[in-house]
């Protein structure tokens, strides 16, 4: 393949993965804003859960492309990398309490009350780790796009800077709890970042 050739399968590449990633950050969104608040809901809990772990791993696999595009070996761009891994973990933990176990529990008429409150404190907690683990690794390549040459970098990693702190200090601070709508908030916020770089990506600006 030619040089020329491979460049031109490297730009179809970059927005493609662009416009996925653009496509998951809403759908985390819009999955979020429907999550099921009772334990009753099973079936729609499962499909909920299970869809937003996969998209996570969407909005990521982009990030990863986004990092080698930037280059993965610098030293933000791969601290933001890490960060977010740990957001994965936390996801995966907080969604598998949320979406499986406790309706696995309440079929088999299992939950107990002690349970139930038991296991909402590990969603919670989980939860909450994986937004500020989020929120890091935004404030990392905010702070990579700030300092690269050129407005656009710049303005984009300022907006970073806010998307990254906004979250992270409202839930700090109390204001935010990580119910539907408050949840809903901050993956709004961080979505925000994953559709910036998205659409970075398809214009070959990363």
């Amino acid at each position: 393949m030619s040089q020329e050739s491979s460049a031109h399968m490297s730009r179809i590449s970059e927005i493609i993965v662009g416009g996925v990633m653009i496509a998951a950050a809403f759908l985390t969104v819009l999955g979020m804003s429907h999550h099921p608040t009772s334990a009753t809901q099973a079936d729609t809990a499962r499909v909920t859960h299970a869809v937003l772990i996969s998209l996570q791993g969407v909005i990521f696999l982009g990030y990863i492309i986004f990092a080698v595009r930037r280059g993965a070996g610098k030293g933000f761009v791969a601290a933001g990398l890490v960060a977010f891994l740990f957001n994965l973990m936390a996801v995966f933990g907080a969604a598998n309490v949320s979406g499986f176990i406790i309706p696995a529990l309440n079929e088999s008429s299992s939950l107990t009350t002690e349970t139930f409150a038991l296991l909402r404190a590990v969603n919670q907690t989980l939860s909450v780790w994986g937004v500020f683990a989020t929120s890091l690794a935004i404030l990392f390549w905010a702070v990579s796009f700030v300092l690269t040459s050129g407005t656009g970098n710049r303005i984009v990693g300022l907006i970073g800077l806010a998307l990254s702190a906004v979250p992270a200090l409202l839930l700090a601070s109390g204001l935010v709890v990580m119910d539907v709508h408050g949840a809903t908030l901050v993956y709004a916020s961080h979505a925000a970042f994953a559709a910036i770089v998205g659409m970075r990506l398809m214009q070959g600006k990363i």
